[in-house]
């Protein structure tokens, strides 16, 4: 599943991801953030620090690092016990299996805005916030029991989180923005724009091969319209 970016937009988003079965090169639990195109800051189960991934974050003060950090090991927690949650769920008992989110907000030159929270398991759509209804929407069946409890009357787990994503959101957003402004604008002269990820698993001759891949609107070369491109990052091999 992935949300398309509009041309002259700004957004923020948060990619998480936990597997099974960490090593080789891949953590446990990794999240890394970005504003457009660009990393801004990443934490991970082995450095268990938000580290900084963009010069002019610098300009946050030291307790922005340490409430993050605290949130990336909050995170790590939760998701551990997620992935044993959602293996149960899908009869998985051992090997790899990875679960990955996506939150994020997104501001038009206009002023209108745009929210996000997807969930994907080994690769594939499991359930997604509709900011319509601001309930949770499953894609597969495993998802059922999460989203009928998160869209009970007694969490309405979608509205919480519309607070964020209209507010608190934006607001870091605007924030990281004109922070960042001589950065982000030179590369927007490109129009590249983060829409999509997922983690790819390919085996060949007894090798499992991992690529962190993104979508991404690439400048109009052909016929004056910007066009989709994937850019894949190699992130590991492992003996199968």
């Amino acid at each position: 599943m992935y949300t398309r970016l509009r041309p002259y937009s700004h957004s923020l988003r948060y990619y998480d991801t936990a597997v099974s079965a960490p090593g080789s090169g891949i953590p446990e639990y990794s999240a890394v953030g970005y504003v457009d195109d660009q990393e801004i800051v990443s934490y991970n189960s082995v450095s268990r620090r938000l580290l900084l991934r963009a010069e002019w974050m610098k300009k946050e003060e030291p307790e922005y690092w340490e409430r993050n950090t605290q949130l990336g090991k909050g995170n790590e927690a939760i998701s551990r016990r997620v992935v044993r949650i959602l293996m149960e769920r899908f009869n998985h008992t051992g090997g790899f299996h990875s679960i990955q989110r996506m939150i994020g907000c997104e501001l038009d030159d206009d002023g209108s805005i745009r929210g996000y929270d997807q969930y994907r398991y080994d690769g594939g759509e499991f359930m997604a916030l509709d900011t319509q209804t601001w309930t949770y929407t499953a894609t597969m069946s495993q998802a059922l029991i999460t989203t009928q409890r998160w869209n009970s009357p007694e969490l309405r787990e979608g509205e919480r989180l519309r607070n964020y994503l209209e507010n608190g959101c934006i607001d870091w957003l605007k924030k990281y923005v004109e922070n960042g402004r001589e950065e982000l604008e030179r590369r927007g002269e490109a129009h590249h724009h983060v829409t999509s990820w997922v983690v790819l698993h390919l085996t060949i001759a007894g090798l499992l091969f991992f690529w962190l891949c993104i979508v991404v609107w690439l400048p109009p070369v052909f016929h004056g319209h910007p066009t989709l491109g994937l850019v894949c990052i190699p992130e590991c091999t492992r003996m199968v």
